[in-house]
């Protein structure tokens, strides 16, 4: 989700490239443990694919390349003492780090029951 925060600009470009090459060698050692390990059952649950801002919009948030609280100039964190948003829910960040409680929900339905999950979702593993 970083790359998609500071207008679509890359501002974590180093640290976006570190993340994506650590999730697709941990999503390689789940197929690993999936075939390796008899009788257990491991899922990837890939919410760095699930920041997508295309996805965001469609999913009907309107504010996604702007936080909700008020930073102060230079700051990622929210200001003390100054306003925020009253429309959380239509909001991607909460900050300048920091998902949104909507986004973070969002993040959790597509986890458990949804398409984030590979090769399952979390509750195909609790039904069995």
């Amino acid at each position: 989700m970083i790359w998609s925060h500071g207008g679509g600009k890359g501002c974590a470009r180093e640290v976006n490239t570190a993340v994506a090459i650590f999730n697709k060698n941990l999503e390689d050692l789940v197929k690993d443990f999936n075939k390796n390990v008899h009788g257990a059952k491991f899922t990837y649950v890939d919410i760095f694919s699930g920041g997508d801002p295309l996805a965001f919009k469609v999913l009907g948030f309107k504010i996604r390349h702007k936080t909700c609280c008020t930073l102060s100039p230079g700051e990622e964190l929210c200001a003390p003492n100054k306003p925020v948003c009253g429309n959380l829910s239509e909001y991607v960040f909460w900050d300048d780090i920091h998902s949104s409680e909507a986004t973070n929900m969002m993040m959790v339905r597509s986890s458990f029951d949804g398409p984030l999950g590979s090769p399952y979702s979390i509750a195909s593993l609790l039904k069995q």
